[in-house]
């Protein structure tokens, strides 16, 4: 079992308190340290403050970039390579500031090396379609200036998404005192569980057994250090995050549960079994803590693009039953913002009708059309090939939302 995330949550100041991160990082590395020494592998570890656009009084976002910069600089000298600043939420601010902000965001990705950001597109059942036509400009700017519009990998639109999340980029701080989360890498795991006969009940009966000793300790250990550390311990997100590799799979973890193929009949029905088990797993849960289906991070989902001609729809209707949303999809490289939008738009509507936590990381491809093959040299991406969208846009939708 793989630990993808250790993410601490911190509020900030501008100018910065650099003592305050500082001690943060120490934190995270102390923490790495000791699930290393009990032999837990750990990726990453991630420093979230609270909604960047909430900081202060500020009249104008002049200062969100050297912020950021700043922020990106102090984190790496402590040995924290991923930072995330929260979204702009529509819900907490008027909405000509929140554009504002909004419109920082492409700088801020484009000016940092290991910054992310998002926009919140609903939250407690409303839907905001200016938020969502702000992120459909900021997807499709950020496809046409950075190589391979890879800049899109650290942003994304949220919906009804709590704070403390640790998997970014809708990871935000919910304030107060420091709060540390864990984010999960079991999608191999789960794979071993569910190789070989019996029914539903026994395949549940395994996962418990294959995470119950591991996560016990986890839980532990990570109580242990919030303890010595005078931090808060704000639960693991139990969802079994996909490696590129078929072995660490998300979309291997429903074939071996007994769908012939991914995106044939019967992947709904095998998404929400796998998601209930995880929902009656006995441990402090925190984020999604559901079904992760990320097109580009996992190597068999990717191949379903090409032999089962996979849909961003079909995606968008799993999420119904389990989770993230749509994430990592690849769309061609001339798609407008506004059909972006307008898909950010449903996985909200999405998330607000269910309230339950959804996100949509979209990523154009620049110079690639539908059916094409994205060509990607990223170890944690698989190439898969770009979906098809209908190439229409839905301006008078968009009027209606008042956006």
């Amino acid at each position: 079992m793989k630990i993808r995330s250790i993410a601490l949550g911190l509020d900030i100041d501008w100018p910065l308190p650099l003592d305050r991160i500082a001690r943060a990082c120490a934190v995270l590395q102390a923490a790495a340290r000791r699930f290393a020494d009990a032999g837990f592998e750990v990726q990453t570890t991630r420093l979230v403050t609270q909604p960047f656009a909430e900081i202060g009084s500020h009249d104008a976002a002049g200062w969100v970039l050297p912020m950021a910069r700043e922020l990106d600089a102090a984190c790496l000298d402590g040995g924290v390579e991923f930072v995330s600043v929260g979204p702009v939420r529509w819900s907490r601010l008027p909405a000509a500031r929140a554009r504002e902000y909004a419109r920082a965001i492409p700088d801020v990705i484009m000016g940092t090396a290991h910054v992310s950001a998002s926009i919140e597109t609903a939250a407690e059942g409303r839907v905001f379609g200016a938020a969502a036509r702000a992120g459909g400009e900021i997807v499709a700017r950020l496809a046409r200036e950075t190589a391979l519009g890879f800049g899109n990998f650290r942003f994304c639109t949220t919906a009804e998404c709590p704070p403390n999340i640790p998997f970014f980029p809708a990871a935000y701080h919910g304030g107060g005192v420091p709060r540390l989360t864990i984010g999960l890498e079991t999608a191999d795991v789960v794979r071993q569980a569910f190789d070989g006969p019996g029914t539903l009940d026994d395949l549940e009966r395994r996962l418990r057994e294959s995470f119950g000793e591991k996560l016990g300790a986890i839980e532990a250990i990570a109580r242990a250090l919030c303890a010595e550390q005078h931090v808060e311990y704000g639960g693991t997100d139990l969802t079994p995050a996909p490696f590129p590799t078929d072995g660490a799979s998300a979309a291997g973890m429903l074939e071996d549960l007994g769908v012939a193929a991914f995106g044939a009949a019967g992947t709904l029905s095998a998404a929400a079994a796998f998601t209930g088990m995880l929902k009656r797993l006995p441990f402090e849960r925190v984020g999604y803590s559901g079904l992760m289906l990320p097109v580009l991070e996992d190597s068999v989902l990717a191949a379903r693009t090409t032999d089962m001609a996979l849909t961003w729809s079909e995606l968008l209707l799993y999420s119904a039953v389990c989770g993230t949303g749509l994430d990592t999809v690849p769309l061609p490289g001339d798609a407008a913002p506004a059909e972006l939008a307008a898909l950010m738009l449903d996985v909200a509507s999405l998330a607000a009708t269910l309230r339950k936590p959804l996100s949509c990381r979209l990523f154009p491809v620049p110079g690639k059309r539908a059916g094409d093959l994205t060509e990607y040299d990223f170890p944690y991406f698989a190439n898969a090939q770009v979906l098809s969208l209908a190439g229409r846009t839905s301006p008078r939708l968009f009027e209606r939302f008042g956006a």
